[in-house]
C-alpha cells in the first residue's frame, strides 16, 4: 500500500509558520526585542496560542509602530486623476552657477492648496471625446490624487544621469565633442533602461521582504494624512492628544517659520555656535579645535535645522541604530584621522 501524505494540523501548522516568522525577524534591527523574544519562547515550548498570536500581530498589520503611525491600512476609494512633469526646473536650474533645486515636500505642500481650490473653482461639466468621458474637475482633492502628485514629482525630479556626461563631453573647456543627437538620445535611453533593469532585479531584495522599511518616507505619507484628516485624535488612542493632525502641523509650520527668521537673519551666530572660540578668538589652537569654519568643531553645537539636515537629512526619521553607526563612523573616520594628521 502506498504512503498517504497527511495534511499537517492547525498546531503544527502555526508552529512552523512562527518559526518561519522567528527565522526572517531573528536578526531585525526594527522589531522590538520584545516582540522577538515573545516569538523565540513561542517556538521554543510550542506554545500555539502564543504562537498564533504571535502570528496575527507581525502578519495583520505592519509589525513596526512607525508603519502603522505613517501609513494607513485602509481605503478610501477615493479617485486619482492627475499628472505632473518637474525635471525640466532641475534640469534648467541645476546647470546654472546658482543651482536650484524644489525639494519633494515643497511641492507637496504647494499642490495642496492649488488642488482644493481648482475643485472648488472648476466647472464640474463633463465632456465626450470618442466615447470618453471627461472633466476638467472630477470632485474634491483627495488624498489619492496628493499622493500621485507627490509620486510624480519625486520620480520626474530628478533629471538623467547622462545629461552631465553629455554636458561635459560639449564643453569646450572640458572635451569639446558633439557626439550629435542621436548619440545623445540612445546614450540616455540605454544608462535609463539599465537602472530600471537593475530596479526590478533588486525589488525582491530591497522592497518585497517586510522588514526592509524606509523611515525617510514616513513623513510624507503622515503629512499627506494631516493635510486630509482634519478629524480630531481619540485621546484613549493618542496617549491624551486630542489635537487633530492638521492643527499641529499648522502650529509647528507656523513656529518653525517664525524661528527660521533668528538664525538665519537675526542672529547667525546660532548657526555655528562655537562659543568656546568666543574665550580666546585670536588662539589658533583653539580656533583649530573648535572652530566652527576655521577647525574642527570639536563641540558642534547649532541651532539651525537646516545645518542638521544638511548631513543627516532627517535625523528625527532614523532609527537609533543608524544615527550610532554615523557617529562612529564619524569619530573614527573624519575626528580622530583629521586629529592625527593635524597634531
Amino acid at each position: 500500500m502506498p504512503e498517504t501524505k497527511t495534511e499537517p494540523t492547525v498546531e503544527a501548522q502555526a508552529l512552523r509558520d512562527a518559526s518561519s516568522l522567528q527565522r526572517s525577524h531573528q536578526n531585525d534591527p526594527n522589531l522590538p526585542s520584545e516582540e522577538i523574544k515573545t516569538l523565540n519562547e513561542a517556538v521554543k515550548t510550542g506554545n500555539v496560542e502564543e504562537a498564533l498570536e504571535e502570528e496575527d500581530r507581525l502578519t495583520r498589520r505592519s509589525p513596526y509602530e512607525a508603519v502603522r503611525a505613517g501609513v494607513r491600512e485602509t481605503d478610501g476609494e477615493e479617485v486619482a486623476n492627475t499628472t505632473c512633469m518637474d525635471s525640466w526646473v532641475h534640469l534648467r536650474n541645476g546647470s546654472s552657477c546658482s543651482a536650484i533645486t524644489i525639494p519633494t515636500v515643497v511641492i507637496l505642500l504647494l499642490v495642496y492648496p492649488v488642488g482644493c481650490l481648482w475643485a472648488k473653482a472648476m466647472p464640474t461639466r463633463k465632456f465626450n471625446t470618442l466615447g470618453v468621458e471627461w472633466a476638467l474637475n472630477s470632485g474634491p482633492f483627495t488624498i489619492k490624487e496628493h499622493t500621485v502628485l507627490t509620486l510624480m514629482a519625486n520620480v520626474t525630479a530628478g533629471y538623467a544621469y547622462s545629461t552631465d556626461a553629455l554636458l561635459a563631453l560639449k564643453a569646450k573647456p572640458l572635451y569639446s565633442l558633439d557626439m550629435g543627437w542621436g548619440f545623445q538620445i540612445l546614450f540616455t535611453l540605454s544608462s535609463q533602461v539599465i537602472g530600471i533593469a537593475l530596479a526590478g532585479v533588486f525589488r525582491r531584495f530591497l522592497v518585497w521582504p517586510a522588514a526592509l522599511i524606509w523611515p525617510a518616507n514616513f513623513s510624507i505619507t503622515a503629512l499627506l494624512h494631516a493635510l486630509h484628516d482634519k478629524s480630531k485624535s481619540y485621546p484613549a488612542k493618542t496617549n491624551g492628544w486630542q489635537i487633530s493632525r492638521y492643527r499641529f502641523f499648522v502650529y509647528v509650520a507656523s513656529g518653525s517659520f517664525v524661528y527660521y527668521w533668528f538664525p538665519d537673519v537675526i542672529w547667525q551666530g546660532l548657526s555655528v555656535f562655537s562659543f568656546v572660540t568666543w574665550i580666546k578668538p585670536n588662539n589658533a589652537t583653539i580656533n583649530q579645535l573648535f572652530g566652527g569654519f576655521t577647525g574642527l568643531s570639536f563641540i558642534p553645537l547649532t541651532f539651525d535645522w537646516t545645518y542638521v539636515t544638511a548631513y543627516l537629512q532627517d535625523p528625527l526619521l532614523s532609527p537609533t541604530f543608524s544615527r550610532l553607526s554615523t557617529l562612529i563612523g564619524l569619530g573614527i573616520f573624519v575626528i580622530l584621522t583629521t586629529t592625527g594628521k593635524s597634531f
